[in-house]
């Protein structure tokens, strides 16, 4: 708390505005009643996050595995139903001392690319109901897709082939 109240931009985001608005909208586009909590709602739209680190192409990819963008664009989607148009900002802090701080700011393109994945969310949501089915994503058996790391490479195959000759 204290590393992020002493960044000076982090700060000032949160200087005036609310903790944990509860936003409830009706999404356009599918009819379904939408609810949103957003960690902070004023002059800007700002969700806060803990992560290992803060350097920004290791947060960017965690950023983009955990789909804090679509999370923001759903949040703005739902200030958007209330006619608020605010910038919208990620304050990530490193869990471990010291605790750095940095403020993403995300652009129109990345809440664009956040908000067709949250449409697309909806969309199914829509549809499963519609069904009275939800599948999931894997219906049917699929095998394990190891990381390429985890095979053996020609030499090391060569070596244990070699290992095991000399028994």
């Amino acid at each position: 708390r204290n590393a992020v109240h002493e960044h000076k931009a982090a700060a000032k985001l949160l200087r005036t505005g609310q903790p944990e608005c509860t936003l409830t909208w009706k999404d356009q586009d599918t009819g379904l009643e939408c609810k949103a909590r957003p960690d902070w709602v004023g002059k800007a739209l700002v969700d806060l996050k803990t992560s290992r680190t803060i350097e920004a192409r290791a947060f960017g990819r965690h950023a983009a595995d955990m789909l804090y963008h679509c999370q923001l664009a759903f949040y703005a989607m739902g200030l958007d139903a209330h006619g608020i148009d605010v910038p919208a900002y990620i304050i990530a802090v490193e869990s471990d001392e010291p605790h750095d701080v940095a403020v993403y700011e995300l652009d129109e393109d990345v809440l664009w690319a956040g908000e067709v994945k949250a449409r697309k969310a909806l969309a199914t949501v829509k549809d499963c109901r519609r069904r009275h089915t939800w599948k999931g994503r894997y219906p049917n058996t699929i095998g394990l897709p190891l990381p390429v790391w985890e095979f053996p490479t020609d030499d090391e195959m060569d070596a244990m082939m070699k290992a095991v000759g000399d028994d």
